[in-house]
C-alpha cells in the first residue's frame, strides 16, 4: 500500500480530542480505465476527511492499494488515509482492460507473389490478436511495411497493430520477382549525317531499368547495334534478363554536285579538256557522253577528261552515286562542241565546215575565194566560197558562208520544158525537179547540213513583183553575179563578194567555157531566163534550152 502523510487536524498520541472518523472520494481520479499492466494514477482525485467534531477537510498524503501494476479482473482501488493514529479507507472503482500481448497472421493475403515496385496488398489477410487475459480476436486496422516492395527474392513484410497504445508486430514473407518490361526500346526520331559523332534518342528507355551498351554513338551514315540489359530488378516480358540488340541508324545527308565548265568547245588547239567535279562525300563519279563519235570521256578522281574525235556535238552527263554518307544528287550536264577546224579552208572536211557554219565558229581565215572539192555522184567538183554573211536563213539568222560550184554540173538542165518564164523561179522545173534531184546525189552529211535560205526573184511574165522562196540549192540572180541589172528586174538581191572582187564569171562544162543559167526571168519577155554566156557576160536564152548548172547553197 502506498503510505500517506499525517494531516495535523488532531493531535498526535492516543488521548481524547478531535479524531478522524472517515474519508470520502468527492472527485474521482481523471483516469479510471486502465490496461492490464498499468499502475493506478490518483491524479485529479479529491479525498475529503471527516472528523469527530463534524468538520471536513481535503486530505492529502493518502495511500492506495494495489500500487503495483493492475491485473486483469481488478475492479477497485482502496484509498487509505491515516491521521492521529486513526486510519480510514474508501474504494475507487476502476476498469482494467486486457492488454494486447501479440498478433499473428492466421491467413495469408490473397496475393503473395509480386513484381519489383508493386504495392503490397493485404486483401484476404487475417490477423489475430492475443490478450493478457488469454482472449483472442481477429483485428483490423493494422498497417504493413514496406508499402512498396523493393527487394527481389523473398521480402519480409512487417504487420503492426496498435490497441490502447500497445503496439505489437509480426511478419510474413512474400515473393518479389523482377519487374517485367513489355517494350524493348527503339530509336526516337531520326539522325542525318553531320560530320560529327551523334547518339540517338530512345523511346521506352529508363536508365534505372536498363543498362545501355553496344554501339551508342556514330559518325558515318549507316546502321548500328546498341544493347539493352535489364538491371538487377527488371526482366523482359519473356522472362529473360539477357541483353537485347536494337538497331539504330544515321541517315545519309543530301548529296550535292556541281561541275565546271558546263559547256566547252574542242578545236585543233584544244583537242582535250577537263571538267572539274565538286561533290559532297565519296560517291563514285561517272560520266557518259551521248555521241561517242564526236568525243570520249574518262574519269580520274574528281576530273572528267573529254577527248575530241570528230566534228560534232554531244552532251556529257556527269553523275555521282550514293556514297558512304550522302545520297546520290541529281546529275549535271556539259554541252560539248567538237570543231576541229584548220585555218586553211581546204584542209577541213565537209562535216567540220558544216559544224563551223552551224555553230557560228567559222574562222576569220576562211575567206571569199577559198575553195574545196566535193564529190557528187562520183564526180569531183570545186566548190567556192562566194559570200560571207550574205544570205538569210529562212528559219532566221544569217548564214556565215555561201558556196557555189566553180564550174558547171556534169549534166545540162532546162529551166522549163517549154519556152516560158511564167511563174518565174518559184514555179520552174529547175527549182522543183532538177536541183532536188542533184541534192539527193550529194554526200549525206552535206544533204543533212544544207539549210534553206531566202532568195528574192521576180515573178516572171515581165512582172516586177518580187517573190521570196526558201531554197536549199539555188541559182544566182543576175545582180548577184554582175552587181547590176541588164535583163532582169530589180530587187533580186545584191552582188556576192566573190564576183565583186573581180573573179571570173566564166564556168566550164566538160572543160569548155559554156552558158550557165541564172534564176532571173528575162524582164522584157515571157519565154526567156537570164544566163551567163561562155565569155562571162550577161545574156538570156529560151527557157527550154539545156545549159550549164552552177548552183549555190548554204550550211
Amino acid at each position: 500500500m502506498s503510505e500517506g502523510l499525517v494531516f495535523n487536524m488532531v493531535g498526535g498520541g492516543g488521548g481524547g480530542g478531535i479524531k478522524l472518523t472517515g474519508i470520502t472520494i468527492t472527485t474521482p481520479p481523471s483516469k479510471t480505465t486502465y490496461t492490464a499492466g498499468e499502475t493506478f494514477d490518483p491524479a485529479g482525485m479529491v479525498v475529503q476527511a471527516t472528523y469527530s467534531n463534524g468538520a471536513t477537510l481535503q486530505a492529502t498524503g493518502y495511500a492506495y492499494s494495489p500500487s503495483t501494476p493492475l491485473t486483469d479482473g481488478t475492479t477497485k482501488v482502496t484509498i487509505v488515509y491515516t491521521e492521529g493514529g486513526v486510519s480510514a479507507s474508501a474504494m475507487q472503482a476502476v476498469t482494467v482492460v486486457h492488454r494486447l500481448e501479440s498478433i499473428v497472421v492466421t491467413t495469408q493475403p490473397s496475393k503473395t507473389v509480386y513484381e519489383y515496385g508493386d504495392s503490397f496488398a493485404s486483401a484476404g489477410m487475417v490477423v489475430r490478436a492475443s490478450y493478457s487475459d488469454g482472449a483472442t480476436a481477429n483485428v483490423t486496422g493494422f498497417s504493413c511495411s514496406p508499402s512498396t516492395l523493393s527487394t527481389v527474392g523473398t521480402q519480409t513484410v512487417t504487420v503492426s497493430y496498435t490497441e490502447r497504445s500497445v503496439t505489437k508486430t509480426t511478419t510474413l514473407s512474400v515473393t518479389v520477382e523482377r519487374k517485367s518490361l513489355s517494350t524493348v526500346p527503339s530509336q526516337s526520331g531520326s539522325l542525318t549525317y553531320s560530320g560529327s559523332a551523334q547518339s540517338p534518342s530512345w523511346s521506352n528507355y529508363n536508365s534505372a531499368q536498363l543498362t545501355l551498351g553496344g554501339v551508342t554513338s556514330g559518325t558515318n551514315a549507316g546502321s548500328y547495334n546498341a544493347t539493352f540489359t535489364p538491371t538487377a530488378n527488371y526482366r523482359w516480358s519473356d522472362g529473360t534478363t539477357t541483353a537485347k540488340t536494337v538497331a539504330w541508324s544515321i541517315g545519309k545527308a543530301a548529296g550535292s554536285l556541281s561541275i565546271s565548265p558546263t559547256s566547252m568547245t574542242l578545236d585543233m588547239n584544244n583537242k582535250t579538256k577537263t571538267i572539274t567535279v565538286t561533290r559532297a562525300g565519296d560517291g563514285a563519279i561517272s560520266a557518259v557522253i551521248g555521241n561517242t563519235a564526236a568525243a570520249t570521256v574518262s574519269v580520274s578522281g574528281n576530273t572528267v577528261t573529254v577527248t575530241g574525235k570528230a566534228n560534232g556535238s554531244a552532251t556529257i552527263t556527269v553523275s555521282v552515286a550514293a556514297g558512304t554518307n550522302h545520297t546520290a544528287p541529281s546529275s549535271k550536264t556539259c554541252a560539248v562542241t567538237v570543231s576541229f577546224l584548220d585555218d586553211t579552208f581546204a584542209n577541213n572536211d565537209w562535216s567540220a565546215i558544216i559544224e563551223a557554219c552551224q555553230s557560228g565558229s567559222v574562222p576569220d581565215s576562211w575567206v571569199v575565194g577559198n575553195s574545196k572539192t566535193m564529190t557528187i555522184n562520183g564526180t569531183s567538183y570545186q566548190i567556192d566560197i562566194i559570200g560571207k554573211n550574205h544570205d538569210t536563213y529562212t528559219a532566221g539568222g544569217t548564214a556565215p558562208l555561201t558556196f557555189q560550184m566553180h564550174d558547171c554540173y556534169a549534166d545540162t538542165k532546162q529551166m522549163n520544158s517549154s519556152n516560158t518564164n511564167s511563174g518565174g523561179w518559184t514555179s520552174c522545173a529547175m527549182r522543183s525537179t532538177h536541183l532536188p534531184a542533184i541534192l539527193a546525189l550529194m554526200p549525206s552529211e552535206v544533204q543533212a547540213g544544207i539549210k534553206e535560205v531566202n532568195k528574192l526573184t521576180s515573178a516572171g511574165s515581165q512582172s516586177s513583183t518580187i517573190n521570196t522562196t526558201a531554197d536549199k540549192l539555188f541559182l544566182l540572180s543576175e545582180i548577184e553575179i554582175f552587181g547590176s541589172v541588164s535583163y532582169s528586174k530589180s530587187g533580186e538581191g545584191t552582188q556576192y563578194d566573190y564576183y565583186k572582187a573581180g573573179n571570173s564569171k566564166v564556168k566550164k562544162f566538160n572543160g569548155i567555157a559554156s552558158n550557165w543559167w541564172e534564176r532571173s526571168p528575162f524582164g522584157s519577155d515571157s519565154t526567156y531566163f537570164c544566163r551567163v554566156n561562155g565569155g562571162g557576160n550577161a545574156g538570156y536564152t529560151t527557157a527550154s534550152g539545156a545549159y550549164g548548172v552552177a548552183f549555190g547553197f548554204c550550211f
